[in-house]
């Protein structure tokens, strides 16, 4: 019992929101350890790392372990199970971890394996570790939005810039037929051609093959360079090019990049919804293994199949330890009922017996903490308790009234009937 009663608060305090966020800031915290590492081994090549790094990795280590242990034991064999809804996650969780602890064991053989060797096997697990970051995405609904309408939008910006580099080369090649002149000109002597030296030192820099030309023109409209600058040798060289270069900054700024903009906002409100989908899916999931599990235990139960409890066959099912289990698994704190006082609470009609239906919904409304609305319910009921016990009190005070009104007929010899509709009107 007092086992049983030890999972039921592990799955509680798994389940709460606070563990899912304090488990975030711990990995927060160790992706900020590790980038200090990286930068103490970037300030001192070659030298050894100071201890406490040692202790905080194995602090981190313990932790994670331990978070993925209580995850293992609220969940029990559900926890690797296929139709788990988190079951991917709980396999990277335990890969992550059984990652950090065998960088734990090759510290105490670093000798054995040599400098160099230690430092490759050290980066592929520090790698690893870095990976855990991932994990907060699940635990913040509107990063996991983000992420997920990024990872959406991955075969539009392939589109995107699919159409970018076809427009950037059939610009290049234009420019590139009269660059391809001014070059051959130059090559005739000193002095030919018709750009001044810094206008052709640009040229040169900007326009000296096709792939310079589809870099210089992809800088001009991300930002990496004013272009100007990158405009100027191609306007002095020939005023068509200039217009050509400016209608390419026109359409590839405000209309390509505007459109590839509009499609990823696009893609991130259906992501949106289809995060509010995907939640009520997981619920929908949850909700069915609940079921599912409820109905083994009342099959469990029923033993000659009749589709019925009754009293003494919910007792003797309750002897058995598997049954407590199962119970303390649907979130019923077993200890605190005797097996009768929980069939009373079950039974909600009163009449000894309980079918599957009566069964569901009465575990349902046992299971976890009372609600504002189990609240509001009860209050009501105990409302209308009050109202008809005052009612039966205002009609036992005129059944009083009608009572020595009668007695006093009676004494004066006029006789009285002792209805109840007579003492209430004589009342």
């Amino acid at each position: 019992s007092m086992l049983l009663g030890g999972i039921a608060s592990v799955r509680k305090l798994v389940n709460h929101r606070f563990f899912d966020v304090l488990s975030a800031i711990v990995i927060l915290l160790n992706a900020i350890t590790i980038g200090f590492d990286i930068e103490w081994t970037l300030e001192n090549p070659g030298e050894s790392m100071p201890h406490y790094f040692f202790v905080l990795d194995v602090t981190f280590t313990f932790v994670f372990a331990t978070e993925l242990a209580l995850r293992m034991l609220a969940e029990g064999i559900l926890f690797f199970r296929r139709t788990h809804p988190s079951v991917i996650w709980n396999y990277f969780d335990s890969f992550l971890v059984i990652c950090a602890v065998c960088e734990l064991a090759l510290t105490s053989v670093a000798t054995a394996l040599g400098p160099l060797g230690v430092a490759r096997v050290f980066r592929i697990f520090r790698i690893m570790k870095s990976f855990r970051l991932v994990r907060v995405v699940r635990v913040f609904r509107d990063l996991r939005v983000m992420i997920s309408g990024i990872l959406n939008s991955l075969r539009s910006l392939a589109w995107a810039s699919l159409l970018l580099i076809a427009i950037m080369y059939l610009v290049a090649v234009c420019l590139l037929q009269f660059v391809s002149e001014e070059f051959a000109d130059r090559a005739k002597g000193p002095g030919a051609g018709t750009l001044s030296d810094d206008d052709y030192e640009l040229l040169m820099q900007n326009y000296a093959s096709v792939v310079t030309t589809m870099y210089t023109l992809y800088k001009a409209i991300t930002g990496g360079m004013d272009w100007e600058g990158a405009a100027d040798p191609i306007i002095s060289l020939n005023g068509f090019l200039g217009v050509l270069f400016i209608a390419y900054i026109t359409f590839s700024v405000l209309c390509v990049l505007n459109i590839v903009t509009g499609t990823f906002v696009e893609n991130a409100n259906r992501m949106q919804a289809q995060d509010d989908d995907m939640v009520m899916n997981e619920q929908y999931l949850e909700r069915k293994r609940w079921l599912n599990d409820l109905q083994g235990l009342f099959d469990a139960a029923d033993t000659n199949g009749d589709g019925r409890l009754s009293l003494s066959k919910f007792v003797s099912a309750m002897e058995n330890v598997e049954m407590q289990n199962l119970i303390t698994n649907l979130g019923i704190n077993y200890e605190l009922y005797t097996p009768e006082g929980l069939f009373s609470l079950l039974d909600i009609d009163d009449n000894g017996w309980l079918d599957f239906d009566e069964f569901s919904l009465a575990m349902k409304s046992m299971n976890g903490v009372a609600k504002s609305i189990d609240l509001a319910r009860v209050s009501s009921q105990v409302r209308q308790a009050m109202k008809f016990m005052e009612g039966m009190q205002s009609d036992i005070e005129a059944s009083k009234k009608g009572l020595a009104v009668c007695e006093a007929k009676v004494l004066l010899g006029n006789g009285c009937s002792l209805t109840f509709a007579s003492l209430a009107r004589e009342g």
